[in-house]
């Protein structure tokens, strides 16, 4: 019987507005036998609440939105066996991103840290979700990400989310990316504002950047 070889998971991580969506649905489109992996598109019903007061709803609102990405990556992945998962946000970004946002900001405690930390561990071993081998970061300066997200209208953000807030977030990335990089995880930075891959030959370029960090990293799947 021909062995079965594990998918390869990556998570595409950045900010809101950053491209990362658009990039991530992109890997999944133009890889043989690619799952992407969306954010969870049933309305989390604690979001507008948290945007309007993230001291009564962050802890609530964050920790849904973790279940949410492994629930969502579970149905997903599911259907049939895929050489690649590429995974818009993922809960990996709620946990390194988000989490140490509200503890940093004071909107929960040193104690909700650790028990949150203890709930995101007994959910993901609960479902199984394997860890990422691998991190692309589509970066995007604060100011233009705030921009894009007024251009795109949503208006439960654009009434309720502040620069400032982005900027925090946009901290906590980098935070993130360099913790990935000291622990030896494959790591690559994409420039939303340097690489256009909407276009023809930024989307060339965008892909060929990522073949060559899969195979530099040995996860280029064999054909």
């Amino acid at each position: 019987m021909a062995m079965v070889s594990k998918p390869i998971t990556i998570c595409i991580a950045g900010n809101m507005a950053s491209g990362k969506t658009t990039f991530a649905r992109l890997l999944g489109e133009c890889y043989t036998s690619a799952c992407y992996v969306p954010e969870p598109s049933e309305a989390n019903p604690f979001l507008p609440l948290y945007l309007q007061n993230q001291v009564r709803w962050g802890f609530t609102a964050q920790l849904r939105y973790f279940w949410d990405y492994v629930r969502v990556f579970k149905e997903t992945t599911a259907q049939q066996h895929y050489h690649y998962h590429f995974v818009d946000a993922g809960q990996w970004t709620n946990r390194f991103v988000y989490l140490p946002y509200l503890h940093e900001s004071r909107i929960i405690t040193a104690d909700e840290y650790a028990f949150y930390l203890m709930l995101c561990d007994t959910i993901e071993q609960a479902q199984a979700v394997p860890e990422p081998q691998g991190f692309i970061f589509i970066d995007s300066s604060p100011l233009t990400c705030w921009q894009r997200m007024h251009q795109r209208g949503w208006h439960y953000q654009v009434t309720a989310v502040e620069l400032s807030y982005i900027e925090a977030l946009d901290r906590h990335i980098e935070t993130m990316k360099q913790n990935l990089i000291i622990q030896n995880m494959p790591v690559l930075t994409l420039s939303s504002e340097e690489i256009d891959y909407l276009s023809d030959v930024g989307r060339r370029e965008a892909l060929d950047r990522v073949q060559g960090f899969l195979e530099v990293h040995h996860l280029a799947h064999p054909h």
